[in-house]
């Protein structure tokens, strides 16, 4: 049987998601930092955050971890950096 999911339910899901990525987002601005300021240039390790850094806006957070680390990255691949700068935009929590 096929339960229906209330609307109550699901925010209470999304308030608990939310308060999660709020406890891990100052471990993932001190990744930003330290890629920052050694200079990281592994292209993977970037993305990688970026891409969870852009997942973290659809909660309404990380947004300036994620701008200061494509910051960066925009020094290393304007192109692609560009391209997350964009994804963010459309996300709409700039």
């Amino acid at each position: 049987m096929d339960e229906e999911i209330s609307v109550e339910e699901i925010i209470r899901f999304v308030q608990q998601a939310r308060e999660l990525a709020e406890s891990q987002l100052p471990m993932l601005e001190g990744m930003v930092t330290r890629m920052v300021a050694c200079r990281e240039q592994s292209v993977r390790g970037i993305e990688q955050l970026l891409d969870v850094l852009l997942d973290y806006q659809y909660l309404g957070l990380g947004t300036e971890a994620f701008h200061r680390l494509n910051r960066y990255y925009a020094t290393l691949h304007p192109q692609y950096a560009a391209v997350y700068e964009q994804a963010a935009k459309e996300i709409g929590h700039d």
